[in-house]
């Protein structure tokens, strides 16, 4: 029940580490000495939850040669440089006569994938308006506090994301209970914050998620209070008042365009290209990445919509056999990944429990 997040470049063999030249001078290096990250990014830890799995290019060491994660700038870099390596990556592949075709290696956060989920809306729309004949949507919108219960200071981004997305079981059991017996689907989206008004910038990068519930039928606000409180039940971050049917809720009715108004509603931040998007928007395509969080899920009856139909037999007949990056080449190996993830200790109280709103 996910949404395509790595393309190509995601099924490539193990290949070299994506790291800075220089780890230790990473923080001023040119690729983001354009950006004005905002102060707290600086200083701000990327994750110190213990247990959580990061990737290996954002854990680094501190002065004694302790594992230490790297803060949200740091990590900034660490996924700019790694996207401008994937924009010098391509797969090859052998055809049954034996010659060789190379293809650019794509991956989630090129524009080209918001091409491709705007065009799976598409057949997410034809589906849903053929299978449903009194077609009702519930959009709401899931957050959690971004600030520390003790001295309000921002909380470590990958253990906000962390919080916000552990109550989804609770919150797809709570929509099972609710719709028992109807035909739904749901689409479930992860989207960034954009920023405080008035020039302040605390909640800039961190996450919230949008989920939309499609239904035959008619539905009622009162319906959809048990999923909000299921959510504020199993997130410790989030607060009740923020959870509220007409606070967190809105349904629609007959959606002309549905594709469009998904693609408004789902994707208003997504930029042309993700090296000049705004920062916040790169602060969060960095958290995503180093966690390896997918952005978008939907439900299999959904997928099933939204699938791409049959390849033709010349796309079966190809077959993968190598990877260059920047005029290298690598062996390609099925089923291996190119990124390595690491399972970190962690250290307690450095981010104390969050200030519920």
């Amino acid at each position: 029940m996910s949404g395509s997040q790595s393309g190509l470049f995601g099924a490539a063999s193990r290949l070299p580490k994506y790291k800075s030249a220089d780890r230790t001078n990473a923080v001023a290096e040119s690729s983001i000495a354009s950006l004005d990250l905002a102060r707290f990014a600086n200083v701000t830890r990327l994750a110190t939850k213990p247990g959580m799995t990061l990737r290996d290019e954002v854990i680094g060491r501190d002065r004694d040669g302790g594992e230490r994660v790297v803060s949200w700038r740091r990590a900034v870099s660490e996924w700019r440089d790694w996207y401008k390596t994937s924009e010098k990556t391509a797969l090859v592949f052998r055809t049954p006569d034996g010659d060789e075709v190379t293809a650019p290696a794509t991956n989630r956060f090129m524009p080209s994938s918001s091409t491709k989920l705007y065009a799976k809306l598409h057949d997410f729309q034809r589906g849903v308006k053929s299978e449903y004949d009194n077609l009702s949507t519930a959009f709401l919108t899931l957050s959690a506090s971004t600030q520390s219960g003790a001295g309000r200071w921002n909380r470590c981004p990958a253990n906000h994301l962390d919080d916000l997305t552990s109550a989804w079981p609770a919150v797809r059991r709570a929509l099972s209970r609710q719709l028992q017996g109807r035909q739904w689907e749901y689409m479930r989206m992860l989207e960034p914050h954009p920023g405080g008004a008035g020039g302040t910038v605390s909640a800039s990068g961190y996450g919230h998620v949008h989920l939309a519930v499609f239904v035959d039928g008619p539905i009622t606000e009162q319906m959809f209070e048990p999923v909000l409180e299921a959510h504020v039940r199993q997130c410790n971050a989030a607060g009740s008042d923020a959870h509220t049917t007409d606070r967190a809720l809105s349904i629609q009715r007959d959606v002309d365009n549905l594709a469009s108004y998904l693609a408004k509603y789902l994707m208003k931040y997504d930029g042309d290209g993700p090296m000049e998007a705004p920062e916040h928007i790169q602060m969060f395509h960095s958290l995503l990445w180093a966690t390896g969080t997918r952005r978008w899920s939907v439900s299999d009856g959904a997928q099933d919509w939204m699938s791409p139909p049959e390849p033709d037999r010349d796309q079966l007949e190809l077959e993968p056999v190598a990877v260059e990056i920047g005029g290298e080449r690598y062996a390609f190996t099925r089923g291996e990944s190119h990124a390595t993830m690491r399972e970190i200790d962690g250290e307690r109280g450095r981010d104390p429990p969050p200030l519920r709103s």
